[in-house]
């Protein structure tokens, strides 16, 4: 990084500590132009921009947290769930439960990053859509 940048975000609070670089999110060309990411729907888009923002090896993230960050309902935030998985940008490591003596969230894991030394598998650069027959072809 730069020396102009890093002296533009070296603020010091009253007690004399720099409060760093601000925070982001970071999303790479080649998931925003691959073609499950473009048929994403606008509540998956959300849902994965959140998960993304939490990562840190593992993502405990429960249904209704999810659906109060992307403001929707939490069977939108099941179905946006379910759809990126479906389309390989998110994996389950651990399942949610209520049956447990400590209720816990289900733990996430993009595939995109590396988990535990595995390297990343980026399963959504496969997908591709499926194409749809609309009616008979030309000419018969």
């Amino acid at each position: 990084m730069s020396t102009p940048l890093r002296r533009r975000f070296r603020r010091a609070n009253k007690t004399g500590r720099s409060n760093g670089m601000p925070k982001f999110v970071m999303l790479w060309h080649h998931v925003l132009d691959s073609d499950a990411y473009l048929s994403l729907k606008p509540a998956s888009r959300a849902a994965y921009t959140l998960l993304r923002r939490r990562f840190n090896g593992g993502i405990l993230c429960s249904i209704r947290d999810i659906a109060l960050k992307c403001r929707c309902s939490k069977d939108g935030a099941t179905a946006a769930l379910r759809e990126l998985q479906r389309k390989g940008f998110i994996k389950c490591a651990q399942p949610g439960s209520f049956t447990y003596k400590i209720r816990h969230a289900a733990k996430w894991i993009l595939t995109e990053e590396e988990y535990r030394g595995d390297y990343p598998t980026k399963e959504f650069m496969s997908w591709k859509p499926v194409e749809k027959n609309a009616g008979p072809e030309n000419g018969t």
